[in-house]
């Protein structure tokens, strides 16, 4: 990570001598007050009232001077005692003190007057000190009538100190100094944030209370000449602007502080702006960009407060620019262009080094996301620390807008293992590579705009029952390293008017997010031959099916349409379909070579098996002889015996009685007489 580091400056050292010299100059200050109250004045409120006495004696403790001399220091030995201080904080420019007079441009007064706001927090002694000093034992705090007082060496006057204070001031943006609402301003307290206090005294981590507002993100990048500044960095609709965040952040020699609008949302306006200041000094202090995503969706006011808040170098991730210019946002706006697949491929490399949860494999297989944003990826990337979680949690991001409208396939095959005829291998072979060639094709060779073609593909599979349609969708996906979910078209049709339009919208619209694979099974119920119109019921009925053929034109995935009979489609979207792939039933060939697979398992297999005979007598699907050896497995399992000829002989005459078919003699042979159809059980 890019966080600061600590080289020379001692900041608990540091604060423990600063504190010494504090109580010199509140000593100093009891002295001069005790002079202009009187020796006999008493205002004696039992447990409100602190004694002269009391209070130097507390302050000879804490300055670690001898209550000796009954006098207080003299002013020009606290004057010598603060130049030395003032110079020590200065000395490392790592050291917390330096780093926030340059992160947020304060100066040596400022610098002071944070650290006269933060005694008592830090050593209650001094609250009670301030109290007698405030003339009032309850104000055991800063205000500025007392800082006033106590920074007179700056020579600042009363005006100054309130322009130190105002809500535009840097201690002030900054949440460094929190004024409170009392009034009059001068008796208001002053208070430093507990998370302000730890940076003080040496801490480096980001106030535990703030984290849920945003995700730090490491980045690897190599530093450049870079002018921190204040970006808008304008992208269209559905264009990922994370590919530049990550690279300016690099530039930087920055990570990534991430906040997202969603996060604060919950929050009311003042709380809001509070949190988000207090987020992004936390930014500073960490040593981290400030990345702002999903802000366009805030209220005009809570826009304008963002637009104070934001301080150099921040980015601001926007689609309508208008609105921050309206807000008053100053910044250099920045129109991203398209990011390539290359640049996209580097910096998918960069969050590989940075995190152990991405390895190669898993590397090649989120370069084929492009929809799953570099941010978002970057951030599950940070939270999750295995490959596994990773890329479960990546397509659980993705795909969250689908439940309800498909459901995801488990899809455990490639191409490899399927058993079909050549030429339909060969086009789902053809499928993909088409795919993995369509950026080069439609974006970098400019083919999509000239041709009017755009990176949607919609397959059709048709072939009869058990021939291999699923399984081969769910190798396609795996071959492009995408998620592969079925839609329930039976659900998504409904009997009123507009619903089943307003279903396939939340269809569309939830996988325009993702990049998935739609499978579309038994796709003739909806797809059929449009009907001549009769009545306002087959009005609607083809306006449904040209809604979804316009659909699947403008979806920019792929969608796969499976049928079992293709005679059924209309004539008008097959001319829309970019391939047809045919599955007919197995031949021999085919047959043996699935009825083999059983090899691959641990099955024990009898060596009566004859694979010849099964093939050549029993014309089977492939679903249907995975149904058999299943049958026949079980009983063997239930006997404690091998799967021998006669179980799967049972087996296949059962399946044939399933479906419907006739079992006849010839197919069977010799065999027939060995067929107990009727068994019930092994």
């Amino acid at each position: 990570m890019n966080a600061p580091s600590r080289a020379l400056f001692d900041a608990a050292d540091w604060m423990r001598q600063a504190m010494m010299v504090v109580a010199l100059r509140l000593r100093h200050e009891v002295a001069l007050t005790r002079a202009l109250r009187g020796q006999d004045r008493q205002e004696g409120f039992l447990g409100l009232f602190l004694s002269d006495d009391d209070a130097e004696a507390i302050l000879a403790e804490a300055s670690g001077r001898l209550r000796a001399s009954g006098t207080a220091a003299s002013a020009a030995e606290i004057a010598d005692l603060q130049q030395q201080i003032a110079h020590a904080r200065q000395v490392d420019p790592n050291g917390i003190w330096a780093r926030l007079a340059t992160l947020f441009g304060l100066a040596e007064a400022e610098l002071d007057l944070l650290l006269y706001a933060a005694a008592p927090a830090i050593d209650p002694r001094y609250g009670r000190v301030y109290g007698y000093l405030n003339d009032d034992m309850a104000k055991r705090h800063l205000t500025p009538a007392l800082a006033a007082r106590l920074l007179d060496h700056h020579g600042l006057d009363m005006l100054t100190l309130r322009r130190m204070l105002a809500d535009g001031a840097p201690l002030v943006v900054a949440r460094l100094i929190v004024p409170g609402a009392e009034r009059p301003f001068v008796e208001c307290p002053l208070r430093v944030d507990e998370s302000v206090l730890d940076r003080l005294l040496g801490g480096q981590s980001p106030d535990t209370a703030l984290q849920p507002f945003f995700d730090l993100l490491p980045v690897q990048g190599n530093r450049a000449a870079l002018e921190p500044c204040i970006v808008l960095a304008v992208s269209e609709p559905g264009q990922d602007p994370g590919s530049f965040a990550i690279e300016t952040a690099g530039a930087l020699g920055l990570d990534i502080m991430l906040f997202e609008h969603s996060r604060f949302a919950g929050l009311d306006r003042a709380s809001q702006a509070a949190t988000l200041a207090a987020c992004m000094r936390e930014a500073k202090l960490y040593g981290a960009l400030p990345v702002l995503s999903g802000f366009d969706a805030a209220p005009p006011a809570e826009r304008r407060d963002i637009a104070g808040l934001i301080s150099a170098p921040a980015l601001l991730l926007t689609s309508k620019p208008v609105l921050w210019d309206d807000a008053g946002l100053v910044a250099r706006t920045v129109l991203l262009p398209e990011a390539s697949e290359a640049a996209r491929k580097a910096i998918l490399e960069g969050l590989f080094l940075a995190s152990p949860a991405i390895d190669r494999p898993l590397l090649a297989r989120l370069a084929n996301l492009p929809r799953l944003g570099l941010l978002p990826l970057a951030r599950l990337a940070a939270r999750h620390k295995e490959p596994a979680a990773l890329w479960a949690a990546a397509m659980e991001r993705m795909t969250s807008g689908l439940s309800g409208l498909a459901q995801q396939v488990s899809a455990p095959h490639v191409l490899d293992d399927l058993v079909l005829q050549p030429k339909a291998l060969a086009a789902l072979r053809g499928l993909v590579g088409n795919q993995q060639s369509a950026s080069i094709v439609l974006k970098e060779w400019k083919l999509g705009p000239v041709l009017g073609k755009r990176s949607s593909t919609t397959v059709l599979f048709k072939g009869p029952p058990g021939t291999g349609k699923t399984m081969a969708a769910g190798a396609l996906a795996n071959e492009l390293g995408l998620g592969l979910f079925r839609v329930d078209l039976a659900g998504m049709v409904s009997k009123y008017i507009g619903e089943t339009e307003k279903n396939l919208d939340m269809l569309f619209e939830a996988a325009a997010c993702a990049d998935i694979i739609l499978f579309f099974d038994e796709a003739d119920a909806v797809f059929g031959e449009r009907t001549e119109i009769q009545d306002a019921r087959d009005r609607y009925a083809n306006l449904q099916t040209s809604y979804l053929l316009q659909r699947l034109e403008n979806f920019d995935g792929i969608s796969v349409l499976a049928t079992n009979l293709q005679k059924n489609i209309d004539e008008a979207f097959l001319r829309r379909i970019d391939v047809v792939v045919d599955f007919p039933a197995p031949g021999k060939a085919e047959r043996r070579l699935i009825w083999e697979r059983i090899h691959l398992t641990g099955a024990p297999i009898g060596e009566d098996v004859d694979f010849e005979f099964l093939a050549a007598r029993m014309e089977l699907t492939g679903a249907e002889i995975r149904n058999c050896w299943l049958d026949a497995a079980h009983r063997a399992a239930q006997r404690r015996t091998v799967i021998d000829m006669d179980l799967i002989l049972q087996a296949v005459g059962r399946e044939l009685v399933k479906q419907g078919k006739p079992v006849r003699k010839s197919a069977f042979g010799d065999s027939y007489a060995r067929l107990r159809i009727d068994e019930a059980g092994p």
